[in-house]
């Protein structure tokens, strides 16, 4: 699965959130703990995270999951995990 380097996510919620969820064709394919975040030099607007994968309980909590509870309209492959 391929995922964007950088996405336009609202600031409140960008800050707050502590994982990110890759979605790719309606399923997780990517789960990641959030280290911090910069503003990204080519996309002006646009956000991108530093993190790692998250540990494998929170992974695999995730891995596979298909169209649960995303946003109603949701345009980016991204979603925010805060817990």
């Amino acid at each position: 699965a391929v995922a964007c380097r950088a996405w336009a996510v609202d600031k409140k919620r960008k800050d707050e959130a502590k994982y990110a969820l890759v979605v790719y064709k309606d399923e997780v394919k990517g789960v990641f703990k959030i280290d911090s975040w910069h503003k990204d030099p080519v996309e002006p607007g646009k956000w991108a995270f530093k993190g790692e994968a998250a540990p494998e309980h929170i992974r695999d909590k995730y891995m596979g999951m298909r169209g649960v509870a995303w946003e109603q309209g949701q345009k980016t492959p991204f979603i925010y995990v805060n817990f």
